[in-house]
């Protein structure tokens, strides 16, 4: 009798959480951003801001989610975002150069190939929104805030939203043990610590719904 009881007890919850998760999925939007017209690059100064190098990554996925559905007058501040960049995918327009940032004093691609960024808050700040979360490059994790412009948003016919974003960040590449020991053989402080990370998205329309 108490088997038969704890079968019955278990089948009711079983049910109960495959309802719950059916529910959560009807009403969750995920929205991707298209690569072929987003920029994920960086600029770097060169012997002390005389020059500069300007570069991106040319292979990543970056998604909003939202634990409803969305429409073209959705808050930002209720979705999170994920991004996963792929760091062999570095490109400068110069090959040799590349291929040392992929290497172990930069980048290290071969045991760290991918950059991972996970929010922990979006909240709105004037005109646009702060964005804040975790950082992972090279397997060292900061907290990063950054401010988020949306410079467009163009509903398709059906009105699901596209969306447009821009964000600007400094980070000291040293805090990532990125290129902390490489010495440029005839000029000190050849490349500069502090990067400028500059990010443009441009989103696709969520699915539609059925």
């Amino acid at each position: 009798m108490m088997n038969l009881i704890f079968f019955f007890q278990r089948l009711f919850f079983f049910i109960l959480a495959s309802t719950l998760a059916s529910a959560h999925a009807q009403t969750s939007d995920t929205v991707r951003v298209e690569p072929n017209h987003s920029t994920v690059g960086f600029v770097v100064p060169i012997a002390g801001g005389m020059t500069k190098v300007t570069g991106k990554f040319t292979d990543f996925k970056i998604a909003l989610i939202w634990n409803e559905a969305i429409s073209k007058d959705s808050d930002l501040s209720k979705c999170s975002i994920q991004a996963a960049i792929k760091t062999a995918s570095i490109n400068t327009g110069n090959a040799d150069r590349d291929k040392d940032l992929q290497g172990e004093e930069f980048f290290d691609a071969q045991n760290h190939p991918e950059i991972f960024f996970q929010s922990k808050l979006v909240k709105k700040k004037g005109n646009g929104y702060l964005l804040a979360g975790d950082l992972t490059v090279r397997g060292k994790t900061k907290t990063v805030e950054m401010p988020v412009v949306i410079t467009g948003m163009s509903p398709t016919e059906d009105g699901r939203p596209v969306w447009g974003f821009s964000t600007r960040l400094k980070l000291n590449r040293k805090e990532f043990d990125i290129g902390t020991d490489w010495v440029h053989s005839a000029i000190p402080n050849f490349i500069g610590d502090e990067v400028t990370v500059e990010v443009d998205l441009w989103t696709r329309p969520p699915k539609k719904r059925q």
